[in-house]
Order: C-alpha cells, then structure tokens, then sequence
C-alpha cells in the first residue's frame, strides 16, 4: 500500500443504517405485523414444550427403576408442574412440592394420562395459534396492496432512524470517500435494506421511498454478498444525482440501454465494486498512471486434457479427452515492477481484478530489442517503450468496457468526473500457517486413522500445552510478531507477558482452548507450511502472447508444474481451493529454479517476482480448482505426508467439464432491477454443499457416491451463476431418485462443531475421517503452570495514583451490562460473526464514557477498578474499547518509549509527562505562542 495507508486499510469504518421491509410499514401494518411476530412466539414457545414432554415421556418411563427422591424423578415430575401450571391453568409456575407429590400418587397409567392431556391441548394451542398468524398475515397483505395501490413512494417510519441498534459499521470504501463520509460519522445518504416481505420490497425497488423529513431516496445497488443476504443499497437522489457521474464513470442507464442492456446482476455487481473495503491508490493520482495504462484482450488458449463431460440435461458422464479452452489472464492483468513489488486487488470505476508484477522493459529489451507494439480491444495501436506504458489492464478486468467507444473516452470520463482508483488487499508480509477446512479433509475418504492423527498433531500439540508454554499461549492468543493485524490486547501481551497470569487472560485462554478443540472437530487443523497467496497466471507466457505475438506460448511452466517462492524447488505441493466439493486436491512440482526453454536458460525469479502461486498455461489446474485470477487466493500444502495422502486419493480423478447458461441481457430499469433480484433470493447455495457432505461422511464411497458428487458439484456452480443466469438444469426422474439414495437423512455428526448443530440435527457418528476426528482431538481440562513473572497491574496505568472516580465506574457497569444486547441486534443486522460488529459498540462506549473527560483518566480509574478494587475475570469492554491507551501505557513503563502524539515518531526515554518528540513539541509551543499573543491583542480592542 502507499506509504501508512497499509495499516489503516480494512481499520477506518464509517457507519450507517440497516433497515428491513418491516421499517417502512403503514401503522395498520406495523400493528398486524407485531401480532404475527407475537403469535409466532407463543407457537414456538408451544413446539419447544411440546418436544420437551416428548422426552419427559422417555424419562417417564425410568420413573418405577428411580427412587422417588432422585435429581432425575424430581426433574421431570418438576417440568410436567410446570407444563402444566402454564398451559392448562394459566397461573404463574411455582416449584410446587406439594404438587409434584399429588403427581406421585397417581399411578402409572394415570401420569401417562395427564400428559397425554397435556399433548392435545398443547397441539390445539398451537393450531389456534397458526389460525390466528394466517388470519393477522391476510390481514397484513391486504394492507400491503391497498398501500401499493397508491402507487406512491412508501415513508419511512419516523421511529426507525431512532433506534441506535440499527446503526452498524461498514469499512472506508470508493464509496463512503466518493459521498464524503468522515471516519467514525453515521450517514443516512445511503440506508441498507433487507428483503423479508417482497410486496413491500417491489414497491420500494420501483418507487423508492421517503424519510420523515421528506427526502426521496432510490435503489441504488447489490453486491453478490448482498444478494445472497436479501440486502440492497437505497441512496438520497440528490445525492445520487450528485455522484452519479464519479460513480458510473460517466455512463448512464439510459446509454447502456441504448446500446442493448447487459445482464441485470451483473451492472448490479460491478456498480457495487465502489462499495469494497479500499484506500485510494494515491501513486494512481499522484503520478498520473491512467496515462500509462492501456487495456487489451484477454489472454485464451486451447489446453487438451483427460475430463469428465457432465451432460446438463442428462446427466450423463462421458470421460475423454478434450481442447478445453482457458482464460490464464481472467481478472488480472500486469504492472511494472518498479512501481510495485507486490500484487494487489485493486477497484476503479467498473474495474476489478489483481495486478502482477512484472518488469515490462526487461522483457521488452530481452526479447523485443526495445520496441513492441500492441493493439488495444479497441483495435488502437500502442508504443509500449514510446507510449510508456507501465500498467496493462485486461478485458476481463474492464466490465464495461463495450459501452465505451475508446479508451481515451474512458480516461477522459475519469479525469472530468474526479473518479477513484483504490487498492483493496495486497500480497501479504508474513505468510503464517494457515488450516485446513473440512471439506479438505473429508474428500480424503480413505485416510486411515494413524495418518489422520499425524496430520492433526500439531493441533493437538498446542491444545495440550496451553497453559503450560508460554510462546504457545502468546502464539494462539495471536500475540506473536507474525500477526499483522494484533488487536490492543494482543498488543500488549506481547509487550507484557506477564499478562498471562492475569485472571482474564487466563479465562481467555480457556475460551480459547474450548474454540480451539471445537474448530480442530470441526476440520480446522494447522499443518506446518500450508500457506496462502493468490493465485498468479504464467505471466511470461502472458507476455510472449501479447509482446511476441506467440498464439501457444511455451512460458516457464510445464503441465503439473506451479511455482511459489515460499517452497522449494522440486518439491510437491497440493494447491487447494475453497468451495472444495469434489476430490481437488492438486498435487504439481513446485518450481523456483532454472528452467530451459528452447535452447536458452531462464531463471524463473527474474520474471516471478512475487511470493503468488503461478500456475502453468498447459495445465488444467485452473478447471479443477475452478478459480479466477482477480484475487483469489489458494491455500498451499507442502506437509510430505498429507501430499503422498492426496497423490493416492487423486488416482483417477480427472477434472469436471460442464456447460453453464450465459449471462441474459436486459434493459436496465427499476421492473428488471426487481425481478432479477427476487430470482437470485430463490437459490441457496448451502444445500448442495451439504448435501455432499452427507454424501463423504456416509458408510462407503463406492463409485456411485463420486457420481452424484460429480453431479452437485454441476448443480452448486449453477446456483453460484443463477444470479447472473437465472437457469438451472432440470433433473431428470431417475437422476433425482439416484441423488436423493445417497443424500437422505440427517447432516453429519461432526457438523456438532463445525455449523453448531444439536444431537438431533446430526447422524450418527461413523467411521468417516471427519467424524473420527471428533475422537482423536483432547478435551482435557486447562490447568495453569507459572511461565512468567508476577504481573503487576499498574504497569497498565499512566498515573497509578489515580483515585477512584464512582460515576466512571458505574456508568462502565450500566454500559456493560447492556452491550450483549446491542451486540446481539447487530449480529442479526449486519449477518456477520460476533468479533466482526463489536467495534461500533465498543466505540459508542468509549465515547460514552470519555464524552467532558480526560482519556488516560478514564482509564486508570477502571484498571485500578477491575484489577484491584475490584477484580474480575471480565475485563472485555476495558480491552476492546480502551486497549490502545493501556498499550502506549505499557511501551511508556514497560519499554520506555512513547509515540509522537503529532508524527507518531518513536521517542526512546521520554521525560515525565512527555507526550511529543522534541520537533513536534517545538512546533506545538509555537502554535501555542501564537494563540496566546491572539489572544492579548483580542482583549486589548475590546477593552478599548
């Protein structure tokens, strides 16, 4: 990234709404809305009772071998007083003794009776109930059309915006820099909309709708993430009206339309290209590189290959050999190495993909003596060396390039509408061992048990030692130098190990330990040099093609050859892709060395100058592991024992080949918008990959079972692709009647730990890898040994004389105590994990608490509340909202250095109280200087 910007890069969040169909209700709606809602609880509540008696009545039946004052007789006696307290009598449950030994004088026959009782009426609720939900949803859809039937834009409810639960986080982007948007600042220029009841989302799609204050807002766009969630973007039209041109580089809809549409969840994904987590590309800017850069065509050839045809209307697999023809370049394209030593994903306006570094003028000296000309898709002749060309786009980078008549139009569009270039990742620093998933695992059908727990040892080792080893304690908390991204704790652990004694830390690393042995369960096993990079082309070969005018380019790989510089030369490595569906474990020689071409040697790393995997233009690899080149990425095996593994699983294994539906192009308007949106919700991609689980974690994989796989596999690109496509095949009779023999029946038992299923939402345990990795991981209880020395809180104090502040502690307590709350309403919000939407609340609390008040106060008086007044395991919300203070605390006592509160600049040994370097300091007593003599010459006219 440029200069600090890499840091900040997926750091810097802005904030804004996410709203639902049920916030733009009518106040009749809202009113049946609320009764279904209520009804449907008291219907749950109901099945959850009625699944509890059905166990009662198991338990039941061990009442005459129990003894009538047992834990487990009182138990159930204790929950049919209450079933039936609640249900039949309608009173509050008391724990009734004196009822509990009425029940035990019934006979047996008499207690199978009441709860027999109990069962009907329970069943008669819940059908009362479900007359009155389908009464209050009649209701609430004639409502629905009536306020339809305005043919008006729907209001927003006044109350919706009030509600701080809905406000959730959202990374800097093009977008957020595009509308102006400040870190830390909550917009309502745009408003997130979720799709539960479509008559109300296809009246908002097509005519927008209006605020409280009376401002328009309109559908603006959906990523694929944002498909798949039932979300969508709603922008101000002033605002839209305002940015439209930056935004869509110039084009509008009305000339897309023109020139024929296009496909509508395409343009619906590339216009959300803005909205990806990015810093601006400043050396773009600065350096004006669009002048330097020129987009050609994607680079095809033809590779013959042994495949599996899957016919899509019959089904049938044919395996032959076949030209299979592959795009090397799709998504990315290459920039001179002098201006960047690293690949990277990058955004502009209708643009995305990865960018490769490779010296140009090398090539071109080498093997063109200095002059080389190319066409562009455009059919316009360019000067590599004369034109300077220092960036090459490709057209599978440039999604809209067809309605542009030129490059130059393009370049002009972006200078006069102030456009962006971002980068969003790039190539990594530290490449630490990554886990495997356990799709990975389970294709291995065969491992056999000892293999199985070699390849889980590692995992195991650390389980067993934490508590007992202070760097595998540091390594698993992350606080390690290999972590680029330490959070504030993580931080301060590695500055003061001493941490490690500490209460909290240590129910951290039981926590810790309790996630550990669930994820290894559920497949999540480190094993030592399985990196991840992203997958590169042979960009020599790119560069014969392109520069050489060589249609079948040798390049630098052979067929089953990749080169990573993270391995050795010669050595066997498995690059792996996720989803991993069928058996794609690729097993190719890793080369980093000479290689000879023709007659001439060539050293590989002077042409692959990146730590990428690059992958052979002869090879099929890219149809196995079916991946693009804009950014994804590959997770590379080198373990020799879990590689020799993969080799004996892969033995006639071929790649699948499979013909998939184009891409339907219509005219962009806010009917098709609609339309192609509510097709795309129809399709969950979960199921197929389930159901292949079902399938590798059954009693045997005979040939049968690889079929149907085979044929899942055709099924979940189809559903990947329906967005787009809106087609899937048709399966015939006896195909779905072959699918459903080997898919029937619950999902697997390890699914326990990996999706956090009950017992009675999984099979049974087998002898499937998978699921007899659920016994070779420990669980053993965590018991702590002295690994450091004793830990002395105030090390995490600025002035550990700070008195205790009582309106600070228990505002800390109120707000603590209510962040599990606010947590949770964000989770549903934003769909995404616990970890990923604690930010925002922590800020708010952060904010709370320091709003009139001195920081470094604030966080004294709680240190010295929580871990001396007051001691509690539970220090949280003091870390997550309050941890970069107490980090530069540690480096003041601890290292004895502080950071420049202006420059950031390292100052060794600071004096007490010092807060700057002597440069910054110098420059703030100025500024100071300055204000004060301001001042006094203020004061003097006004006394005169």
């Amino acid at each position: 990234m440029d200069g600090n910007k890499k840091d900040k890069n997926l750091s810097v969040q802005v904030y804004t709404y996410s709203l639902d169909t049920t916030d733009f209700y009518n106040d009749k709606e809202m009113k049946y809305h609320n009764m279904i809602v209520r009804n449907r609880y008291f219907k749950n509540q109901l099945i959850s009772l009625k699944e509890e008696l059905t166990k009662y009545q198991t338990l039941l039946i061990k009442l005459n071998e129990l003894e009538p004052e047992s834990e487990d007789y009182c138990f159930v006696l204790s929950k049919i007083n209450k079933i039936h307290s609640n249900l039949v009598e309608g009173k509050k449950y008391k724990n009734s003794s004196k009822e509990i030994n009425e029940f035990l004088k019934l006979s047996t026959e008499e207690k199978y009776k009441v709860i027999h009782n109990l069962e009907k009426k329970i069943e008669l609720y819940r059908e009362l109930i479900e007359k009155r939900i389908d009464k209050f949803k009649g209701n609430l859809d004639d409502e629905s059309i009536l306020e339809n039937q305005k043919d008006e834009p729907r209001t927003l409810r006044k109350d919706s915006l009030d509600k701080t639960y809905k406000i959730i986080s959202q990374f800097e982007s093009c977008l957020s820099r595009t509308l102006g948007i400040k870190e830390g600042e909550t917009t309502t220029d745009i408003i997130i909309v979720k799709a539960y009841r479509y008559i109300v989302f296809e009246n908002l799609v097509k005519n927008g709708f209006v605020n409280p204050e009376g401002e328009q807002f309109q559908y603006f766009a959906s990523s694929a993430g944002m498909i798949r969630n039932k979300k969508c973007i709603f922008m101000k039209s002033k605002v839209y009206d305002d940015h439209k041109d930056n935004l869509m580089c110039g084009l509008t809809k009305e000339k897309i339309n023109e020139l024929g549409g296009m496909n509508i969840n395409k343009f619906n994904a590339y216009l959300s290209l803005c909205k990806t987590a990015s810093v601006r590309w400043e050396d773009f800017h600065t350096n004006k590189l669009l002048d330097h850069a020129i987009v050609v065509d994607d680079f095809k050839t033809l590779v013959n290959g042994e495949v599996d045809i899957i016919d899509n209307e019959t089904y049938a697999i044919k395996r032959d050999f076949k030209d299979v023809e592959i795009n090397h370049i799709d998504g990315s394209g290459i920039i001179c190495s002098s201006l960047s030593d690293k690949s990277f994903q990058f955004r502009m306006p209708w643009f995305k993909g990865l960018l490769i570094p490779f010296p140009i003028s090398k090539f071109i000296n080498q093997y063109n003596k200095g002059d080389c000309k190319v066409t562009d898709i455009w059919n316009k002749e360019w000067d590599i060396v004369k034109d300077r060309v220092q960036i090459i786009f490709t057209k599978s980078q440039f999604k809209m390039w067809r309605f542009y008549t030129s490059w130059q139009e393009y370049k002009d569009a972006f200078i006069d509408n102030g456009c962006e270039a971002s980068k969003c990742n790039e190539e990594s620093d530290n490449f630490t061992d990554k886990p495997l998933n356990y799709q990975m695992i389970q294709s291995l059908s065969n491992m056999k048990t000892k293999q199985l727990r070699t390849i889980a040892s590692d995992t195991i080792q650390d389980i067993e030692l934490l508590g007992k080893d202070k760097y595998t304690m540091l390594k698993v908390l992350g606080a390690t130098p290999e972590n680029e991204k330490k959070n504030s704790f993580q931080k301060a652990l590695e500055i003061y190990p001493e941490l490690l004694n500490d209460d909290y830390t240590k129910k951290a690393l039981k926590d810790k330990k309790e996630s550990m042995v669930t994820d290894a369960r559920a497949g999540k096993l480190v094993v030592k040099g399985t990196k991840r990079t992203y997958i590169a082309p042979d960009v020599f070969a790119f560069a014969q093609w392109l520069f050489l005018g060589e249609e079948k380019p040798s390049g630098l790989l052979e067929d089953g050859q990749v080169s990573c510089a993270l391995y050795n030369d010669k050595q066997k490595i498995a690059p792996l892709r996720s989803p991993h569906l069928y058996r794609e474990w690729c097993v190719r020689e890793n080369k980093i060395d000479e290689v000879k071409s023709g007659e001439e040697i060539i050293n590989i790393k002077d042409w692959f100058v990146t730590n990428d995997i690059y992958t052979s233009v002869h090879d099929l690899i890219s149809k196995q592991l079916m991946f693009d080149v804009d950014g994804d990425d590959s997770l590379i095996v080198s373990d020799p024992l879990l590689v020799s593994i993969a080799e004996e699983h892969m033995s006639n294994i071929v790649p699948l080949d499979y013909e998939l539906a184009s891409a339907k192009e219509e005219l962009i308007n806010n009917d098709n918008i609609y339309k192609s949106l509510i097709a795309a919700y129809s399709k969950n991609i979960g199921t197929c990959s389930n159901n292949i689980s079902k399938i590798w974690n059954g009693d045997k994989i005979d040939e049968g079972a690889l079929r149907v796989i085979r044929w899942l596999c055709m099924e979940n690109n189809q559903i990947i692709d329906y967005a787009k496509t809106l087609w899937m095949s048709k399966r015939p009779p006896h195909i779905k009647k072959e699918i459903k023999k080997y898919t029937k029946g619950k999902i697997p038992y390890f699914f326990k730990y990996a999706k956090d299923r009950e017992n009675n939402q999984v099979n049974k345990r087998n002898n499937s890898v998978m699921n007899r990795l659920t016994k070779i991981i420990p669980n053993k209880r965590l018991d702590f040994e002295e690994v450091v020395e004793e830990f002395d809180y105030k090390k995490l104090m600025r002035n550990d004389r700070e008195k205790v502040d009582q309106e600070i502690i228990e505002q800390y307590d109120k707000l603590n105590q209510s962040k599990h709350i606010l947590i949770k309403k964000q989770v549903k919000l934003m769909d995404k994990k616990r970890k990923d939407v604690e930010l925002k609340v922590y800020r708010d609390i952060r904010d709370e608490l320091v709003k009139d008040r001195d920081i470094y106060h604030v966080v004294d008086v709680l240190v010295k509340y929580l871990y001396s007044e007051s001691p509690t395991a539970n220090k949280g919300t003091l870390w997550n909202s309050f941890g970069h203070i107490i980090v530069k605390n540690l480096k003041r006592n601890v290292l004895n250095i502080i950071e420049c509160k202006d420059c950031k600049k390292v100052v060794e040994n600071p004096k007490q109280r010092q807060v700057r370097c002597d440069d910054c300091q110098k420059e703030y007593r100025k500024e100071q200087n300055k204000k004060s003599k301001q001042k006094e010459r203020m004061s003097a006219r006004v006394a005169i």
